[in-house]
């Protein structure tokens, strides 16, 4: 009639070679059987954890590896369900169990009991819980520091194993004025981090060294930590603000985690007061990273040009990430609209030049339409015989850009703009009007007697077809009309030939920014994807 019998009763079974009577039993102990009397769910869970406790997870994961529990289908199937649902429960009552708080501080505090086995069975007990009990340690650690019960705390922590390190490397991150104050706190787990040798901790260790609101003892211990995991010398440390820019500059650099996945995992964060457990995407873990340690570096000094640069790369690739399309169409959010028409115009410049050379549209549009907004005639004129700004935006081998661009020199004064910008902008504005709303694709240098296949083939993909015989053709394909989306390249010709045009159609300003797809037999294929990398598409025929 209970858990513990039930569970009697399978093992039994089992080891007579009856499987099928210990899948009956297992069917009871879940409350599958209504005719069977059974526990309520709660002590279910209790005594679930007792065994746990008493002979292991194995003993529950041995069921898995039962390949026929009965003859009859139904039974196989149901009795592999229940084994699946049993361990699921069993998994889920020992967390919980774990990471109760009543629980871990009730040990926490035996940790001081009178005889060695008590403060031995309550580590234990506490080591079993891992980064569940972290947060109460810390806790004991802050309310305790001049308490019998400091040591013991401290001892413990420094015995745990290396997975909870990571669970208080938050606290090392003040989040308010009178977090920055807590001395023994931080110096505590200073000592712990040291006496570990856990480097995890250095990218923390950089704003702490230097920024004045931390205690002179808190910044002098950090650099003196830095200096041991880096083998420097104190005066030999960099910077803390080129350090945490150069930081913040690879978050900015590096791909980010995957949008699309939407599975949370657990984080620990610290508010100041505990830390606490939350869900966050792995995307949503990385992106607050490099703002972070950007937002760190002006800290540290908020004129500083580099860090001011990051911050707000960061911020607009973040913000317009995945939703490039709608910049064009919608106007800027307001309070993104009054960052970008308020900032310095040299900056503004500086992140447009910067976007450009990194590609990075998300960024480069919205800096577009703000210095058109705001009218900055600076944006407007070229520098040394060279097209920069805007002027140079209107020849950016990306169409949205382009049109970007158009829009915001018309909100110039007509005096700002240099000759070779009003012509570009006549032609981009006949480029644009001659365009269709239907998808175009422009086919390069497809093989005599194979236009018409080659047709089918952008037809079938969704587009409507054109054919340049030539490279140069294309070109002034482009050059007449907006409305090409993909551009369609056959390798007919020597691998040096395709070298060449490849790379000159990717140098026009007017479809070199297109995605483009490489038409190429089996025998070129990897000479070919070579070449290309991952700028273009490769069709193998």
């Amino acid at each position: 009639e209970t858990t513990i019998e039930y569970w009697a009763a399978i093992q039994f079974e089992m080891d007579l070679g009856k499987f099928d009577l210990a899948a009956y039993h297992l069917n009871g102990m879940l409350g599958k059987n209504p005719k069977v009397k059974v526990d309520p769910d709660d002590k279910v869970d209790a005594d679930l954890v007792k065994l746990e406790q008493a002979e292991g997870m194995s003993a529950f994961l041995r069921l898995e590896r039962v390949r026929q529990w009965s003859d009859h289908p139904p039974f196989q199937k149901e009795a592999t369900e229940n084994v699946d649902v049993l361990i699921k429960r069993v998994t889920k009552a020992v967390e919980t169990h774990l990471s109760d708080p009543v629980r871990i501080n009730k040990f926490i505090k035996q940790l001081r009991a009178p005889t060695p086995e008590e403060r031995a069975f309550a580590f234990d007990q506490i080591a079993r819980s891992r980064e569940q009990a972290v947060p109460y340690l810390v806790e004991a650690l802050r309310v305790n520091h001049d308490k019998p019960l400091y040591r013991p705390v401290r001892e413990t922590m420094l015995r745990m194993g290396a997975e909870t390190v990571p669970v208080y490397l938050g606290v090392f991150k003040a989040q308010n004025k009178k977090d920055y104050g807590d001395t023994y706190l931080r110096m505590t787990l200073l000592d712990i981090v040291q006496q570990r040798n856990d480097k995890r901790v250095v990218p923390y260790l950089w704003h702490m060294s230097s920024a004045k609101q931390y205690p002179e003892a808190v910044r002098k211990k950090a650099k003196e930590l830095l200096a041991s995991f880096l083998k420097m010398d104190v005066a030999d440390l960099p910077p803390a603000k080129q350090v945490l820019t150069q930081m913040a500059e690879r978050y900015y650099q590096q791909k980010p985690a995957a949008t699309e996945d939407k599975a949370k995992v657990k984080v620990w964060e610290w508010t100041g007061e505990a830390i606490v457990q939350r869900e966050r995407t792995p995307y949503e873990v990385e992106e607050n990273l490099g703002p972070r340690y950007a937002r760190e570096a002006l800290d540290l000094d908020p004129s500083y040009q580099p860090a001011q640069l990051v911050l707000l790369n960061l911020m607009l690739e973040r913000t317009y990430r995945g939703k490039v399309e709608k910049i064009l169409l919608e106007p800027l959010p307001a309070r993104m609209q009054q960052l970008l028409t308020t900032l310095d115009a040299d900056l503004m410049l500086r992140v447009l030049e910067r976007g450009m050379e990194d590609r990075r549209i998300a960024v480069v549009l919205p800096v577009i339409q703000a210095l058109g907004e705001r009218g900055e005639f600076r944006a407007a004129r070229a520098s040394s015989g060279q097209p920069r700004g805007l002027v140079r935006a209107l020849y950016y081998p990306d169409r949205r850009v382009q049109f970007a661009a158009l829009k915001a020199m018309l909100r110039m004064p007509p005096s700002s703009t240099p000759a070779v910008a009003s012509e570009r902008i006549v032609e981009l504005s006949r480029r644009f009007l001659a365009s269709e709303s239907s998808p175009k694709a422009l086919i390069v240098s497809p093989p005599i007697g194979q236009e018409m296949p080659a047709r089918q083939v952008a037809k079938d993909l969704g587009y409507e077809a054109e054919v340049a015989g030539k490279p140069r053709e294309a070109i002034e394909k482009g050059q007449a009309s907006a409305d090409y989306d993909l551009v369609i390249l056959h390798h007919g010709m020597s691998d040096a030939e395709f070298q060449f045009v490849y790379s000159q159609l990717r140098r026009d300003f007017d479809i070199g920014g297109l995605p483009m797809l490489v038409v190429v037999d089996r025998s070129r294929e990897k000479a070919v994807k070579k070449f290309v990398a991952k700028d273009a598409g490769v069709l193998v025929i």
